[in-house]
Parts: C-alpha cells; structure tokens; sequence
C-alpha cells in the first residue's frame, strides 16, 4: 500500500482486484489505515485506487454467448 500511496497519494480507495465493488472494500484517508489493506487482501489480490469525490454507478452483465446488461444501479 505504501508503493500504491506514493504513486497515487490520499485518499485511497482499497479493495479486492476481483470480486465486486462492495466485498473487503476500503477508504483509506492516511497511512496508519493498515487495516484496510488486511481487510481487502483476505479476499485475494489488492487494487488500489485513488479516491474521487462523485457519483459512483455500475451495470452487471450476466453470460457471454450473448451477454446480458442489468439496469444501471447508483453506489450509495
């Protein structure tokens, strides 16, 4: 996390690479949030991401032979 700080600064927002966005996600404001790293690793490889203020929204896809969208949903 630390590489990931210095590259990218705070606040991060640390989580799982797979798994969804929600499963062991984490913000992290400044370096004594360890714990965030800990809470993200128990569920595999960690992605770092710089923080950004806005509205956050995803759309699931379901298959691929064809894929299948599910509506737009907003993260609160």
């Amino acid at each position: 996390m630390a590489s990931a700080a210095a590259e990218l600064g705070y606040p991060l927002v640390v989580k799982p690479r797979t798994g969804g966005s929600t499963m062991g996600c984490r913000w992290c404001a400044m370096r004594s949030h360890v714990p965030a790293w800990a809470t993200a690793a128990a569920h595999g490889e960690v992605l770092c991401e710089k923080c950004v203020a806005g509205i956050e929204v995803t759309v699931g896809n379901l298959g691929d032979n064809p894929p299948r969208a599910f509506p737009t949903l907003e993260i609160v």
